[in-house]
């Protein structure tokens, strides 16, 4: 972790009860902090800006659900996201959209994880692409472990080379034991 900046999960952990807003959570939230969320289902209506490093947390098997109606996040300057043991239900979102996107200008150094994450998108019925990377950009890791993505477009957008020739949005892109089905492309 990049000095000044706290590492996922070096706060305080914040229990949210099922049904809680979590974007009211997010707010109240500081850097390092775990939103630790009990079974059940969150819904989330829109993107929620994200300007320090946060992990939104379920506990494994326990069917800890965020409901989309769009995006999860929209990473600003200063800010990351690691997901635990949480299942993304997307299936409902009707205009194209990113489960997380990173807005150009975003500090370098920014991470984010996916860890026990299984994530639906809403198939042929709309666009939903996974990390959408603002050109400008640079994340220092990102990071997927025994996740699980369907019904979706691209997983990551922008990870490709860009100018100048040989710069790259990513220092490190780690996938290990997750599975794609129905994914038009893992990452372009």
């Amino acid at each position: 972790t990049p000095a000044g900046e706290a590492a996922f999960g070096a706060g305080r952990t914040i229990a949210l009860p099922a049904g809680a807003s979590l974007a009211d959570a997010v707010q109240q939230s500081h850097a390092g902090d775990t939103l630790a969320l009990a079974p059940g289902t969150y819904a989330v209506a829109a993107p929620i800006a994200l300007h320090h490093r946060l992990t939104i947390a379920g506990h494994k098997g326990s069917g800890t659900t965020l409901r989309l109606a769009a995006g999860l996040a929209r990473i600003e300057g200063g800010g990351g996201l690691q997901l635990e043991d949480i299942d993304i239900d997307a299936s409902g979102v009707r205009a194209d959209a990113a489960l997380i996107a990173v807005r150009s200008g975003v500090a370098p150094n920014y991470c984010l994880s996916f860890g026990g994450v299984s994530v639906r998108g809403p198939g042929k019925a709309a666009r939903l692409d996974g990390v959408v990377i603002a050109p400008g950009t640079f994340a220092d890791a990102i990071d997927i472990a025994g996740s699980r993505f369907a019904d979706m477009a691209t997983v990551f957008v922008g990870t490709g080379e860009q100018e100048p020739k040989g710069w790259y949005p990513v220092e490190r892109l780690t996938i290990e034991g997750s599975t794609f089905d129905r994914v038009a492309m893992v990452a372009d």
